[in-house]
């Protein structure tokens, strides 16, 4: 719908599709981001040495990707373009935290100062 609209040369302001709640043209937005985000899983306890767990993924939405893994806490997350975007630094991330990794999973085992090297590392990456 966006992209129609964008090819007036003098939309209208307010859409109101039928049987629905008018809207604002301006709101609409084509959209192609993807995230790539670190959440803490709350399922696992956390290990003797005081480290938690948790994952390095992408999702094109966050909040409906993380909802698939119970309970969890969202720590840190960065915007991407696109898709392919998202899924290289999901994998840089991967192999510079590769030695806190579980095995065959996306899943890492951090202690807090190892947590705070991948927060800082996210931090300084957001590619939005």
């Amino acid at each position: 719908m966006a992209s129609i609209a964008q090819r007036w040369g003098n939309p209208p302001r307010i859409l109101k599709r039928e049987g629905g709640q008018a809207f604002a043209v301006e709101s609409l937005e084509i959209r192609r981001d993807s995230f790539v985000y670190l959440v803490r899983l709350l399922t696992f306890e956390e290990t003797a040495s005081g480290a938690g767990f948790f994952k390095i993924g992408k999702a094109s939405s966050i909040p409906n990707r993380i909802k698939q893994f119970g309970p969890c806490e969202l720590i840190a997350h960065e915007a991407h373009q696109d898709g392919p975007a998202a899924l290289h630094r999901e994998k840089e991330l991967h192999k510079q935290f590769a030695a806190y990794r579980r095995p065959g999973t996306e899943i890492f085992i951090l202690r807090p100062a190892e947590l705070q090297q991948v927060v800082a590392s996210m931090a300084k990456s957001d590619k939005r």
